[in-house]
């Protein structure tokens, strides 16, 4: 979440959001807040993991959530090992954005093996795959969200966000065509 300062006729204002933030730091209005500053607001901080072995895409990601949520922490891994010890390390991350296909997870493994262990922890599968199927078992596996590799970085802050805040997120075009996936399904990942 981004937090920011804005001094107005000599006057402080702490605003948090993305929209008004974004807008006022385009016009050269606003200074991104310390973290002390943030904690003496008692405004939360995310902290993030980015689970890709895409560097390029892993960079990508970076950009987007540093423009949008200038304070976030983030971290990095680039297979499913790393990911897991990253989260044992971490109790602090908010969300997870796991790619489905990297070193050490194949198909929905990594998925499955994230929610059995750390069923806190909310996972928004970032993939290349737009294929419905692969979409709805994601869900059913207990994703919060989904992100086609495809989106505009626009769509994709509005993903984070959303799960960030609590909420699950599918592309509009998508989220009606969900069904619940099958007890044969859901049972393979026992």
């Amino acid at each position: 979440m981004s937090i920011y300062k804005v001094l107005v006729n000599n006057r402080v204002f702490i605003l948090i959001g993305i929209q008004l933030v974004m807008n006022l730091r385009y016009r050269g209005i606003t200074q991104p807040m310390s973290t002390s500053q943030q904690h003496n607001t008692g405004a939360a901080m995310y902290h993030f993991h980015i689970a890709d072995d895409h560097p390029l895409f892993r960079s990508a990601l970076l950009e987007v959530i540093h423009q949008h949520f200038a304070q976030a922490a983030i971290s990095e891994s680039s297979d499913l090992d790393s990911t897991l010890q990253s989260l044992n390390e971490n109790a602090d991350i908010d969300l997870l954005l796991l790619d489905l296909n990297m070193p050490g997870s194949q198909d929905l493994f990594g998925l499955i093996t994230v929610r059995e262990k750390y069923p806190s922890v909310p996972v928004v599968v970032v993939s290349a795959s737009d294929d419905m199927r692969t979409i709805n078992r994601a869900m059913g596996h207990g994703a919060s969200g989904y992100i086609p590799k495809s989106l505009s970085a626009e769509a994709l802050n509005t993903a984070i966000k959303a799960v960030a805040d609590g909420e699950q997120w599918l592309p509009p075009h998508i989220a009606d065509q969900l069904s619940p996936i099958t007890i044969e399904e859901k049972s393979l990942a026992a």
